[in-house]
């Protein structure tokens, strides 16, 4: 792909989807978690209804996931970094926070690789980067510190716990740069990733004692779950599919559709209404966001 040539029709279809299924997800998660399901059992069936799906696929295919050390060392990075604890946080704080605030972290993830790859010397300081970094914390504190800028003063505890986002997905993303997975297809990478983040959180559930079933007959926050089950793991697909024929630069501006269609689902379903403190700060998020990703032009 050129500099001056727009990627496949069906390769922007895949971006699309992507940004606003992402978006999604987090609504989902605010559904489901009021109304009833606990957070650790929700990641749980999300990613085994992802994997199960994925595996399906494969099954008819007449394929499976790659099972050697180098597949199993991937799945587990992405799988538990990248998915089980982000997620598990994610759904633990989505009925603390609105859907649109917990989508503006989204926006850091950029922000957060940068700062651990400075710390681990795998990047350079860079000014216009190191002025996105300023931005970005200038966003997030024109959420927690204004008195107005947040529903209830008692957010601000869960915007900080909140951050366990972007520095997790960022973690996966430096550590699959360190360590590169294996050279195999988008489906099989998704399906064993998916499979291994419900292998982690299944122990987690045994400990916490948060089992659950879908209980009952099916409602919102049992098709929430169900949802986001089917719609995280063909992100996660297309998002590989994405940066094998377009490249990591392309896919990284995901992160802007991601974090307006989070804000916008939030709006759309729970007709969520934000300060102009948290306008402000979705417009310095972005533009910090825009800021650290432009490696190719440092």
């Amino acid at each position: 792909m050129t500099a001056h040539r727009l990627p496949p029709l069906d390769i922007i279809a895949m971006f699309v989807l992507t940004g606003v299924g992402i978006g999604l997800v987090v609504s989902c998660n605010r559904l489901a978690t009021t109304g009833g399901v606990p957070f650790i059992p929700f990641v749980f069936w999300e990613s085994l209804i992802g994997g199960g799906a994925m595996l399906a696929t494969l099954l008819v295919r007449r394929r499976l996931p790659g099972l050697t050390p180098a597949h199993l060392r991937a799945y587990a990075i992405i799988g538990g970094i990248g998915i089980s604890v982000p997620y598990t946080v994610m759904a633990m704080i989505a009925s603390k926070l609105p859907a649109g605030i917990l989508a503006l972290q989204l926006a850091l993830v950029p922000m957060a690789t940068y700062l651990i790859a400075l710390a681990l010397r795998m990047d350079r300081l860079k000014l216009r980067r190191a002025a996105g970094l300023l931005l970005g914390l200038v966003g997030v504190l024109l959420i927690l510190l204004p008195d107005a800028s947040l529903p209830a003063s008692e957010m601000r505890l869960w915007v900080l716990v909140g951050l366990v986002l972007p520095a997790c997905f960022a973690a996966s993303i430096i550590a699959c740069e360190r360590f590169p997975p294996p050279d195999t297809g988008a489906v099989e990478m998704t399906c064993g990733l998916m499979l291994a983040a419900a292998i982690f959180l299944l122990p987690l559930m045994a400990i916490s004692g948060s089992w659950w079933a879908f209980d009952g007959p099916l409602d919102w926050a049992s098709g929430a779950v169900i949802l986001a089950g089917l719609i995280l793991p063909m992100s996660w697909a297309f998002a590989f599919e994405i940066i094998r024929r377009a490249g990591s630069v392309f896919y990284s501006t995901v992160l802007y559709l991601e974090t307006l269609a989070g804000v916008g689902w939030g709006i759309v379903i729970f007709r969520e209404h934000h300060t102009a403190w948290i306008w402000v700060s979705l417009l310095l998020l972005l533009a910090g966001l825009t800021l650290v990703n432009r490696r190719a032009a440092d």
